[in-house]
């Protein structure tokens, strides 16, 4: 693997990519960034909702929880123990929406932090593209999920985003951008066995999209329906 993260040979890796940390403002979260937050991977957040129900999940780590818009909106429909972690900057507003839940600060690209409780599911959710190392980060959640639990990545997929032809990620905050069989390697390498692997789209759609895409997207590969990948996982020795 070295340091391509299994990335095809002659993809150029972002280094000059940064996330908000600390210098984050209470500004930053607008009404229209907490707007979008709400549409932004909503279908990989409604997956570990219901995942969670057919197994009768209470627990749940979201590892990269931005304003905490989805765990109000979607995991708390199912998960009575929510435990949120991002970086500093993002507490106040994540508690603003979840007050009763945990909140851990945590620098996910070292992942120093005090150790988390075990939880039923860990999901990390379009976090590993923003990470220059994204191996602290996949090690600890490996260590935070129960036995017999589960976890949920996604990330951006490159082929459908960007085409089969791209060598960089135009996103200036992603230092790099999986495509499908990538992304897979990565997270068996990592220690997890991927069982079940699911292109969905990247944002909640309209009632018009819905309707489109529940007819079509098995017929009509539309790149933007099937540009966010999803992987639910278990973790191997």
């Amino acid at each position: 693997m070295e340091n391509n993260y299994f990335i095809k040979e002659g993809y150029k890796h972002n280094p000059d990519a940064r996330t908000f940390d600390e210098q984050q403002t209470g500004q930053y979260w607008d009404p229209e960034r907490l707007r979008l937050s709400e549409i932004y991977q909503y279908y990989v957040y409604e997956l570990a909702c219901n995942i969670g129900k057919r197994r009768r999940y209470s627990s749940i780590i979201d590892i990269g929880c931005g304003p905490g818009t989805k765990a109000r909106n979607i995991l708390s429909r199912q998960f009575t123990d929510i435990t949120l972690v991002d970086q500093p900057s993002v507490r106040d507003i994540a508690k603003k929406f979840m007050p009763d839940s945990e909140f851990i600060d945590m620098d996910l690209e070292t992942c120093t932090a005090a150790e988390i409780a075990k939880a039923d599911m860990v999901i990390c959710i379009d976090v590993l593209e923003h990470l220059h190392n994204p191996l602290p980060c996949v090690n600890m959640i490996h260590k935070s999920v129960k036995h017999g639990g589960l976890v949920i990545f996604s990330t951006p997929e490159r082929d459908f985003l960007r085409g089969k032809e791209c060598t960089s990620s135009p996103h200036p905050s992603h230092v790099r951008e999986w495509n499908r069989s990538e992304f897979r390697s990565f997270l068996e390498h990592s220690g997890f066995e991927v069982l079940q692997h699911i292109n969905l789209p990247p944002s909640r759609l309209t009632p018009v999209e819905r309707i489109v895409y529940a007819c079509l997207h098995h017929i009509v590969p539309v790149s933007r329906w099937r540009a966010c990948q999803a992987a639910v996982c278990r973790t191997v020795p």
